[in-house]
């Protein structure tokens, strides 16, 4: 009878912490929101304007942003939220192409994320310098992959950027289904009119975090109770 009992007690206390942390584990990944992600690198077969003033590297380092984020930390929506703008005024904050006014852009993300949106700073137009909104980025693709050459690449949509009316562009945000990728490539297809350049000020990612240590650390917790508990049984 006694043994009978142990074994209830212990099925019992089994069953209430497998629900318990089923629990957690929705609750986390539920709550859990996205983080916003800083491209590791960038390229181009579309050239970069006046080679180093407009260099295509600008359009990840957040230079220009009104307010900068820290990549893998940061509330992806609560940072687009405080609408951090980006003028389109002078070299060394933004790109242009010189090749052609389509192509494509690689973005390295530094490995494999799980992506779920894309923020695009788009070029506006600043009176008196070479910058116009008609050489922001129209139309355009994204495919992600797993490798550099996106070898088997998956197509995360087609796309329409709006025109930037002014200096100063807000982030607009494309997204797509949770897709599991280390490198995007954007196709651009057409730009607001400028027979000669295509360009635009930033990009950033938004990444779904792993289930956090909070959890881990939970589960850890209720093995070491389980053992406690059946010692003391």
């Amino acid at each position: 009878m006694k043994l009978f009992k142990t074994t209830n007690r212990l099925n019992a206390f089994l069953v209430f912490n497998m629900i318990s942390l089923t629990i957690m584990l929705i609750t986390t990944s539920v709550s859990e929101a996205g983080i916003a992600l800083q491209p590791a690198a960038v390229s181009t077969d579309m050239g970069n304007g006046a080679a180093i003033p407009f260099h295509i590297n600008f359009t990840i380092d957040q230079s220009g942003l009104s307010s900068g984020y820290n990549s893998g930390i940061d509330d992806f929506d609560a940072y687009i939220a405080s609408n951090p703008t980006h003028p389109s005024t002078s070299s060394l904050i933004n790109w242009y192409s010189t090749i052609s006014t389509t192509g494509k852009i690689d973005f390295d993300l530094g490995g494999s994320h799980q992506i779920e949106s894309f923020a695009l700073w788009n070029m506006g137009t600043h009176a008196g310098s070479s910058l116009s909104s008609s050489m922001g980025v129209q139309n355009f693709d994204l495919w992600s992959g797993t490798d550099a050459a996106l070898s088997n690449p998956t197509n995360l949509g087609s796309f329409t950027a709006a025109e930037v009316i002014g200096v100063d562009a807000s982030a607009e945000v494309f997204s797509f289904a949770p897709t599991t990728a280390s490198h995007v490539r954007m196709v651009i297809g057409s730009n607001y009119g400028h027979p000669d350049y295509t360009g635009f000020n930033e990009a950033a990612f938004e990444v779904i975090p792993a289930p956090g240590a909070i959890l881990l650390g939970s589960i850890g917790v209720g093995f070491v109770s389980w053992l406690r508990r059946r010692r003391s049984l």
